[in-house]
């Protein structure tokens, strides 16, 4: 399989400030490193020849965007979190919206990275969600597409007043029923699920659904439901752009939309 990406999982923990700039300890159970980071110009500097400080400075890209998305708030002695590198990670491949991302936990492990090469028995999952802000009805919709290409449509009522809430929803419900298939693609408009499947959740988990803030993850039990769903299976995500013209995202969304209008 091309592309694997490994998890190598650190402890962070910030030992001291000096003059804005926090020194943290990096480590893992077998050694240990240390890196400065300056919240208020964003400086990251990795202290040379101390164990796994080569190891840091060849992924210094993912450490930065780590730190760079936590809050000046919660820089404080003390603070600790544990994260994860993903080994050889394409970068550039992840900020592409237009890549296919793959998630691996067959067999127990955990490999994120562009995909290359789709499973012959995949199933597709269109869905899309609906909410009317004035009535508060609420929809989602799911198309499933078999890997022999027979369809099947499936609309819920639900409770939700949150747009990007209503597509993990849908997410949810598209892995629940495919439940008997390995390998799935999840196709989406939703940059929240796309970013929670191959970014957030794997943090979260190694911090017991705590947030780089150290704030707990918001709606932590659907993502713990969409984390658990995606346990030894094969998940592909496929952003796309919404009102964009695709056949079955474009049917999902109107299934949704005529649902909501139905309930109105």
């Amino acid at each position: 399989m091309n592309g694997q990406a490994n998890m190598l999982v650190f402890d962070l923990e910030i030992i001291r400030e000096d003059n804005g700039r926090f020194l943290f300890r990096v480590s893992n159970a077998s050694d240990e490193a240390f890196l400065w980071f300056r919240p208020g110009d964003k400086n990251l500097e990795i202290i040379p020849g101390n164990g796994i400080s080569g190891i840091l400075t060849l992924h210094i890209s993912q450490i930065r965007r780590l730190l760079h998305n936590k809050r000046l708030s919660t820089f404080y002695s003390g603070f600790r979190i544990r994260f994860c590198i993903q080994a050889l990670k394409d970068v550039p491949a992840f900020t592409d919206r237009k890549r296919i991302i793959a998630l691996d936990r067959r067999g127990g492990n955990h490999f994120i990275y562009p995909q290359e090469e789709s499973p012959a028995s995949l199933t597709e999952i269109f869905c899309d969600g609906s909410l009317v802000q004035e009535t508060g009805a609420a929809a989602i919709a799911i198309v499933i597409k078999s890997a022999v290409g027979k369809y099947r449509l499936e609309t819920f009522e639900v409770n939700e007043n949150k747009s990007c809430q209503l597509e993990l929803l849908a997410a949810i419900q598209g892995l629940k029923l495919t439940s008997d298939q390995e390998s799935v693609r999840i196709v989406s408009d939703s940059l929240y699920v796309r970013k929670g499947l191959t970014e957030w959740i794997i943090h979260w988990r190694l911090n017991n659904w705590y947030t780089i803030q150290g704030s707990r993850v918001k709606n932590r039990e659907n993502w713990i439901q969409f984390d658990a769903l995606t346990e030894n299976r094969y998940v592909e995500f496929q952003w796309i752009k919404a009102r964009s013209g695709h056949f079955e995202q474009s049917l999902a969304d109107l299934y949704a939309k005529d649902l909501t209008r139905t309930v109105s």
